[in-house]
């Protein structure tokens, strides 16, 4: 059985036809669960006549910083890195020129970041290679180094789903990779060169599809549409290629289901992942795994937000508060975990977080490989 996600102004299709069919919300999956809350905290949606922000962009300042004056932090950082790193790091430093780009290459330094790697190659290794190396037709190396060098010092800020797209499971996938920083470094390093192919350890590979470095109106700096469309294309591969310019599959249908961010997610963290489904079956359980979660721990799950299914980034929960991130319009938020669960209907849990778990086995949906 597939799950999916209808996102903004989509309907569902006829549940005969199986491919998009979700179970129905239930409208009470707890006895004790609050009315029903309101969004009043919520960001008003983009709307399409809005002057689209485009991140990840900086601006040209005056008295630009250097790598002579840092402070003592990023000082022993620089000191630490390996020379292959360092050399990299004083190449990007020239190619990004901005105070402001610049400034968040050193958030990168002092985190300790640069040096980390995937696959032998460091963050430093393959930002410098964004411009060291050729890229694909119509992208630009420097735009690229200064967007990657933003987004991987401040995911929440600069990772962005757009405006009237149905891209948030892959913008999920995007933020959810940038907790390896150095995996998602060689993976903008690898789909952005002329083959334009990533491929991970165990040999699947991430192709990017052909118009994703094309403007698309939908807000997204060029970084944000590879990496969404490069994910939109393998995550629903069984559905034919992706067309960046229309949003859609071979079949004509928008956006991902939800095992397929599930599968997906599987293979960029490298372990297996389960979706649940929240119903009255399996509310208990649900609600104490939910609320035993880390305060750090990400993973996304499935919604009804502003009379939408949608897709967030649950980021973890500490006294009764869940925290989230919505790639709709790049913020982050936090909500009573109450009212949290009762607009969540689905959850992409790691396996192991729901051993021992007394959930029906038919609120358990594994991807296929």
């Amino acid at each position: 059985m597939s799950l999916s996600f209808i996102p903004k102004n989509r309907k569902p299709t006829n549940v005969s036809s199986g491919g998009s069919w979700i179970p129905k919300r239930e409208s009470r999956p707890q006895e004790d669960k609050p009315a029903a809350p309101t969004d009043r905290f919520l960001p008003d949606l983009k709307a399409p006549d809005m002057q689209p922000k485009v991140p990840g962009e900086a601006k040209t300042e005056t008295a630009p910083l250097s790598l002579d004056t840092l402070n003592w932090a990023q000082q022993a950082a620089l000191d630490k890195l390996p020379p292959i790193a360092a050399n990299a790091l004083h190449h990007v430093w020239d190619v990004v020129g901005a105070n402001s780009a610049r400034a968040q290459l050193l958030e990168l330094l002092e985190k300790e970041t640069l040096p980390k790697t995937d696959q032998g190659q460091t963050v430093a290794e393959s930002l410098q290679k964004l411009t060291t190396n050729s890229r694909g037709y119509g992208i630009d190396p420097e735009a690229l180094t200064r967007q990657s060098v933003a987004l991987l010092a401040q995911p929440a800020r600069f990772t962005n789903q757009g405006i009237n797209t149905y891209t948030c499971g892959a913008a999920n996938l995007q933020y959810e990779l940038t907790e390896n920083p150095a995996r998602l470094a060689r993976f903008i390093e690898d789909i952005t060169d002329e083959d334009g192919a990533m491929t991970l350890h165990g040999g699947e590979t991430f192709v990017r599809p052909e118009g994703a470095e094309q403007e698309d109106n939908s807000g997204r700096n060029s970084l944000n549409r590879l990496i969404q469309s490069t994910l939109m294309n393998y995550a629903g591969s069984s559905r034919g290629p992706y067309n960046p310019s229309t949003d859609t599959f071979a079949d004509g249908e928008h956006g991902l289901k939800i095992l397929e961010v599930a599968r997906t997610a599987a293979l960029l963290d490298g372990e297996p992942k389960v979706v649940v489904h929240h119903n009255g079956g399996s509310s208990k359980e649900f609600h104490r795994i939910m609320k035993s979660s880390k305060p750090d721990e990400t993973f996304q799950v499935g919604v009804s937000w502003n009379d939408q299914d949608h897709l967030l980034v649950f980021t973890g929960q500490k006294d009764g508060q869940a925290t989230f991130f919505n790639a709709q319009d790049s913020t982050t938020g936090s909500m009573a975990m109450d009212d949290f669960l009762y607009k969540t209907q689905f959850a992409v849990f790691s396996a192991d977080k729901i051993e021992g778990a007394e959930l029906p086995e038919d609120s358990i949906y594994r991807p296929g490989t």
